[in-house]
């Protein structure tokens, strides 16, 4: 049996298809009525941790953004060496034209065709939404989530620079600053909350409140691309299987915290965990290689799975919610379906749900990525 590169996108792949599902999971227990009445073990079984879903998002963002830097996919320098305004420019452009169009289509869409005039009677919104600086307040199902979206596309704008702060460093400092910015950046969130600032506002969608998250994404990225790996490849995996332990193991305690939602057990997860995230998926990112290494059986199949989800999850992301509100006006009042267990109608409507969005999101981004990289293709010809 032939053997293949190994595909260094496959860890990274695996957390954006995961950290995808927590928000989608929990976001699909909102809309089926009485589930949040689940005796307390399947409210702790279906807790699971949306808000750690977004901190991924971020780490991801940062090392993505940086892989690309340091392999020299983008690059912000013209042929003899000076850094050009024009290359920082067209990476702007090629993000914008990666995140927007699919931003701006959906909004339009869900206003026109939910018929609830959300953007025509609030004005100052929707010129926050254009902007990209929409944090979430005022919300609505069906638009609340894309918060998200203006808070990358505002951390998009310092990636270049952190790249430039980082790109000659040597790769010790590297390492302290990316260790020094989980405690930092933890520690920040503390001191937010301890002086009251607004969770939600100041702290989760602020995107100035998730910089730690991009630069400890970027700096893994130039770790991995520039380090040196010095201990056998035996080691390394067994490391990875227990980064990968520890990663799930901390999931099961974030949905206990989250299942449990008590002041202090919200503290915890609000304030703390986003730093474990950030550690443990750090290292998991660092750690060389991909599973699996053969182009035939089930860990392939797997592997292709993994790869068609996570090419799909910004598109799957942005129109769960539109599907979920479809649903809870179709599915959830359908006779069949109202005879069915409370668990049951909760998997139903995650199963439902889940294969409807991906459906729609596969279609779409078969329509929309040709355009796109027509675009793309002619701004590099230039």
């Amino acid at each position: 049996m032939g053997t293949r590169k190994i595909n260094e996108r496959f860890t990274s792949d695996c957390m954006r298809v995961i950290a995808t599902l927590f928000v989608f999971c929990l976001h699909a227990r909102i809309f089926v009525p009485g589930a949040d009445s689940f005796p307390r073990t399947l409210l702790v079984m279906t807790s699971f941790p949306a808000w750690a879903g977004v901190w991924i998002f971020f780490l991801l963002s940062g090392y993505s953004i940086g892989y690309g830097f340091f392999i020299n996919r983008y690059n912000l320098y013209d042929a003899s060496g000076k850094l050009s305004l024009r290359k920082v420019g067209d990476f702007y452009a090629r993000r914008f034209l990666k995140i927007a169009p699919l931003y701006y289509l959906y909004c339009g869409f869900f206003e026109i065709v939910s018929g609830q005039r959300y953007l025509w009677e609030n004005p100052i919104v929707l010129i926050r939404m254009l902007t990209f600086t929409y944090n979430g307040a005022p919300g609505i199902n069906g638009l609340g989530h894309l918060w998200y979206i203006s808070s990358a596309m505002q951390l998009y704008l310092i990636m270049p620079a952190v790249y430039l702060l980082i790109r000659n460093l040597p790769i010790k400092t590297t390492e302290c600053l990316s260790l020094a910015a989980i405690f930092i950046g933890g520690g920040v969130r503390v001191c937010l909350s301890v002086a009251g600032a607004d969770w939600y506002t100041a702290i989760y969608t602020n995107a100035l409140a998730n910089i730690d998250l991009i630069f400890i994404g970027m700096t893994v990225a130039k770790i991995k691309v520039t380090g040196k790996r010095t201990a056998p490849e035996n080691i390394l995996k067994m490391t990875k299987a227990i980064a990968w332990i520890m990663f799930f193991a901390l999931t099961i305690v974030n949905m206990y915290l989250y299942g449990v939602a008590g002041e202090k057990e919200l503290f915890v997860y609000r304030m703390i965990l986003p730093s474990f995230y950030a550690l443990i998926g750090g290292v998991l990112l660092l750690l060389p290689g991909g599973y699996p290494q053969h182009y035939a059986g089930p860990l392939a199949v797997f592997e292709r799975c993994i790869a068609g989800f996570a090419k799909h999850s910004y598109t799957f992301y942005i129109m769960h919610i539109a599907v979920f509100c479809y649903l809870q006006n179709t599915l959830t009042a359908t006779a069949w379906y109202g005879k069915l267990p409370l668990f049951a109608e909760y998997v139903t409507f995650e199963i439902v749900g889940f294969g409807i969005t991906l459906t729609f999101a596969a279609a779409v981004d078969s329509m929309t990525s040709k355009p796109v990289q027509n675009v793309t293709k002619m701004r590099r010809t230039t």
